[in-house]
């Protein structure tokens, strides 16, 4: 698939099939049980939000999800780009289209693959005081 222009690119939350949820979280790099399609089905139905980004052809170019309780705080668990639409904006796109309708919930994120100032950008601030139990598989 060829990369087109970002403009062109369709957000939206009409959902997600878990086998191109898979084969975009490994394009980019996202570390997760990417061969169990049922869990991964159950964590898309049980996040509280998902944007997902789509060419003009509707492929799965992006996608954020959310775990919140849309008051008081919220965890962006997941940010996935393709890597041949890393670098054009598609990214900042998608939080931005989380975090804009809930300016008083604090967002949280555990940033990986040395992704701190593409967080910072967005506003985002280190938090020296989180603690994390990894997951078992």
């Amino acid at each position: 698939m060829a990369v087109s222009d970002v403009a062109a690119v369709r957000l939206g939350r009409d959902g997600a099939r878990a086998a191109e949820v898979a084969e975009l979280f490994r394009s980019a790099g996202l570390n997760a049980p990417l061969d169990d399609l049922a869990r991964i089905e159950r964590m898309l139905e049980e996040a509280q939000d998902v944007v997902v980004a789509r060419a003009e052809d509707g492929t799965l170019v992006g996608l954020v999800r959310v775990l919140t309780d849309f008051s008081f705080n919220a965890f962006i668990a997941d940010l996935a780009v393709l890597p041949g639409w890393q670098g054009r904006g598609l990214g900042s796109q998608l939080v931005t289209a989380v975090v804009a309708d809930h300016p008083r919930v604090k967002f949280l994120v555990h940033p990986g693959h040395d992704s701190g100032p593409f967080w910072n950008k967005l506003g985002f601030e280190p938090a020296p005081t989180c603690l994390v139990r990894p997951r078992s598989e």
